[in-house]
């Protein structure tokens, strides 16, 4: 069983990140180098709901939907899911000022207003899987890309078992 102790340290983390500014910021790591890019925000917003993967039948969304579920699934088995939730409003209720100030200070910039919804259930899921020991590389890739200034979008060829396709800002 996960303390609160952890639980809050594992939020604290990821949305101390989310509210950063440092996610989509335009500042690019070589280290993207290497991930297949898609650019063109609107065609990566097409590309994640439509393109249906041979080897699943299923898009980036319909597949990342049955990750959300199944660690929703598990934390409501292990009996930490009520006090994840409570604990997640709060810590965003506590920091709405800052996102609100962020906001007006322009600190995001349009991509990451174009993806927010997308950006935080990564955020909140990556807290999620460390906590419940599910998913785990999945979600470490993806807070890596964030991390190196890209958003993750797709898999360049069966999912879970290729690199991901990232969007990176032109």
């Amino acid at each position: 069983m996960t303390d609160e102790h952890g639980m809050q340290a594992a939020i604290r983390e990821s949305l101390d990140f989310f509210l950063s500014g440092r996610i989509l910021n335009g500042q690019i790591s070589t280290g993207l180098n290497h991930y297949p890019r898609q650019t063109g925000r609107l065609d990566v917003d097409e590309f994640m709901n439509k393109h249906v993967y041979p080897e699943t039948g299923e898009t980036w969304d319909d597949m990342e939907e049955t990750i959300f579920h199944e660690l929703e699934k598990q934390m409501t088995k292990i009996g930490i899911a009520q006090d994840f939730d409570n604990i997640y409003q709060k810590y965003n209720n506590d920091n709405r000022k800052i996102f609100i100030r962020n906001r007006v200070k322009k600190i995001f910039s349009e991509d990451f207003l174009f993806f927010i919804n997308r950006i935080e259930a990564h955020i909140l899921y990556n807290a999620a899987s460390s906590l419940v020991k599910m998913h785990e590389p999945y979600f470490a890739d993806i807070m890596t890309v964030y991390k190196l200034g890209g958003m993750p979008c797709g898999f360049e060829g069966a999912p879970f078992r290729s690199r991901l396709i990232v969007y990176v800002p032109s």
